[in-house]
């Protein structure tokens, strides 16, 4: 998806043309997710134990976003 997204922006933008992918797509996140980075297969494991341990006993049927505060939807 961001290879793509990276693609399209370095033909739309003129700040873009003479960047490469890799620094397209860190100036993208800087600008759309509040936390500045993107999100690790950690940060997703993390919530994962977390919903699996004891102390999510009471969560049921909720969608968590681990998105560092960008929104998809």
């Amino acid at each position: 998806m961001w290879k793509r997204l990276t693609i399209h922006l370095s033909k739309l933008n003129p700040l873009f043309s003479q960047a490469d992918s890799d620094q397209i797509f860190q100036a993208a996140v800087q600008q759309t997710i509040p936390f500045g980075k993107p999100q690790t297969a950690e940060d997703i494991g993390n919530a994962v134990v977390f919903l699996a341990s004891d102390d999510a006993k009471e969560i049921t049927g909720q969608a968590l976003n681990v998105c560092g505060g960008g929104r998809m939807n």
